[in-house]
């Protein structure tokens, strides 16, 4: 191998097991546009394919020993340091992936809850950071038994940059008592695109007089972050990546209350968990978000679990929408090359649609836009028709993901994948009852003693029947669902089936509370949801379609039954 530039020890020792890491150096290399004695990248490996008769310039596709060679040709001091950052990082990565960042000694229920969040799906993809990167700071573990641990919960707000950079705009830091240690604006060093005012209450005026860089608010949490301090927030990834802090003794309230039933990818807001474990209500609906409150919620909820443990709550994603927008489909995470007439071709001409400008957000890099649609039975029927994996999101809302292939300015064909979403789910108000037949809940009342009596087999106890309960007049009635219920057959809410409704016009046919089959509607009077999941509602459709077919299949028995019978008199 030929020499190493600088002497440095960084450049040497490289063994098969890292592989992955030289790959990442020698694409950092070409990022930087870095030359080593024998030229950039290109040239290097340009006079090694001549020696050995190929012609592939990725990195991937080379032995260990023609990438070390590359590396060891560094002589600046800048691209040594770079690959020292490097090497760093993937000892470090591999340490954490054995071990964990774990504090050696006797476990605390602290670092129960960090040991917690590192066990999370998740954990390994969020919170691996690229702090191989200049400008990053990777922070100290406390490798000493005896020292008390610190924790922190810190929240910051961001706003979009040239570039497509987020930066900090606003930071809060508490300490266990939520006592503030940092409550700072923070002046960002790029030219501001969009400081996202809604959600970071931040205006350009706000920022007028401020000096905090975004270099010194990263001392700042530096320097609060002393060995062993444990740090808390909600989806505190975000918080440590815009900061470019690789800290991993971390407690985050999305991973350590996220119900069982879940997705791992299904992480509860910061707003639903305290009103279901702390049973207040931080945040007003439309309201920017408050970065001090944003910092005590996280912290109140860690101390809450620490004092309580693990409890069952009732974490109930709820999110209203404008009755207009009922007849849309929501289309995000757009790559910058679609256009509105690539989108447009997802729809068929039966089910027209308007494809709105689309919005793309620097701080995500991809696009967003509205499909609207004549009426929401329309943008059902358009959801249903298109071919991809069905999901739901954080909310409970239907979603799918979309795989499109389009041909591009240049002529050439790009593939994307998109998510396709719902604007209504069965937990979503839509429209009070108003003027419609079924809003006087007389006439409901009487529907369901009419069901009750189709529904009782012989001498059912009509009390037992009774449980399934009557539709009171509520003023907050809402109407859910969109298809139309076949003559006579009506909805029963509650009581008898545990948890189950009834279809008055089919005898014992019962299926989950709030979940309909295809061709169903739900006309519900009272005022509380439980969050769906699209597997229930593919079990729901099949519990149905499956009793249907017995109903029919028994039928046809007796029919064959009876002909069979006239057969044998004739």
């Amino acid at each position: 191998m030929a020499g190493v530039g600088g002497g440095s020890k960084y450049l040497t020792g490289f063994k098969d097991a890292d592989k992955d890491v030289l790959v990442k150096i020698v694409k950092l290399s070409q990022g930087r546009k870095t030359r080593g004695r024998k030229g950039d990248w290109k040239q290097y490996v340009a006079g090694v394919n001549r020696k050995r008769g190929g012609s592939d310039n990725d990195p991937a596709k080379h032995p260990v020993d023609v990438l070390a060679s590359f590396v060891q040709t560094f002589t600046k001091p800048e691209d040594i340091d770079m690959v020292k950052r490097a090497r760093k990082w993937a000892r470090r990565t591999e340490n954490l992936k054995l071990l964990g960042d774990t504090q050696p000694g006797p476990k605390s229920p602290e670092q129960e809850l960090v040991r917690l969040t590192q066990a999370h799906p998740l954990f390994q993809q969020l919170y691996n950071f690229p702090s191989y990167h200049e400008g990053w700071i990777i922070s100290k573990r406390e490798r000493k038994i005896n020292v008390p641990e610190r924790i922190i919960s810190l929240d910051c707000e961001m706003v979009d940059c040239e570039g497509g950079e987020a930066q900090i705009v606003k930071i809060c830091a508490v300490d266990r008592n939520c006592d503030i240690l940092i409550d700072e604006l923070v002046l960002p060093n790029k030219k501001v695109v969009d400081y996202l005012t809604p959600i970071t209450g931040v205006k350009a005026e706000d920022l007028e007089g401020v000096s905090l860089t975004q270099e010194a608010v990263q001392r700042m949490v530096k320097k609060i972050l002393s060995p062993g301090t444990i740090l808390v927030g909600h989806s505190l990834d975000h918080d440590l990546s815009v900061l470019k802090i690789d800290h991993q003794r971390v407690i985050d309230t999305a991973f350590i209350f996220q119900p069982k039933t879940w997705a791992s990818t299904h992480l509860p807001s910061l707003v639903n968990l305290c009103k279901a474990v702390l049973r207040y209500d931080f945040r007003e609906e439309g309201k920017p978000h408050n970065c001090l409150d944003d910092a005590i919620v996280p912290m109140r909820l860690v101390l809450h679990r620490l004092e309580h443990g693990l409890e069952e709550y009732d974490i109930t994603q709820s999110k209203r929408v404008k009755k207009d927008s009922v007849s849309k489909l929501f289309l995000h995470k757009l790559p910058n090359f679609l256009t509105v007439t690539d989108l447009q071709t997802l729809f068929t001409a039966e089910f027209p649609c308007e494809i709105q400008e689309i919005t793309v957000k620097s701080q995500h890099k991809t696009g967003s836009t509205y499909a609207v649609f004549r009426s929401r039975e329309e943008a059902d029927s358009a959801f249903e028709q298109l071919q991809g994996l069905h999901a739901v999101d954080s909310f409970g809302f239907p979603q799918k993901t979309v795989a499109m292939t389009v041909r591009t300015l240049d002529n050439s064909s790009k593939s994307a994948e998109i998510q396709v979403r719902k604007m209504v789910n069965f937990t979503t108000p839509i429209v009070k009852l108003q003027n419609r037949d079924f809003g006087d809940a007389s006439l409901m009342n009487s529907m369901i003693d009419t069901s009750r009596k189709r529904l009782l087999p012989g001498n059912e106890d009509e009390s037992r029947v009774a449980k399934r309960g009557k539709f009171e007049e509520l003023p907050g009635a809402v109407n859910y669902g969109a298809l139309s219920l076949p003559t006579g057959v009506h909805m029963l809410q509650g009581g008898a089936f545990g948890g189950f409704q009834s279809f008055g016009g089919v005898p014992n046919t019962v299926v989950p509370t709030g979940i309909l089959p295809s061709g169903y509607q739900v006309l519900c009077p009272c005022g509380h949801f439980q969050e769906l999941h699209c597997a229930k509602l593919e079990l729901a459709k099949a519990h149905v379609e499956l009793q249907l077919r017995n109903i029919e299949v028994n039928r046809l028995q007796q029919l064959v039954t009876a002909l069979s019978h006239r057969e044998r008199l004739s």
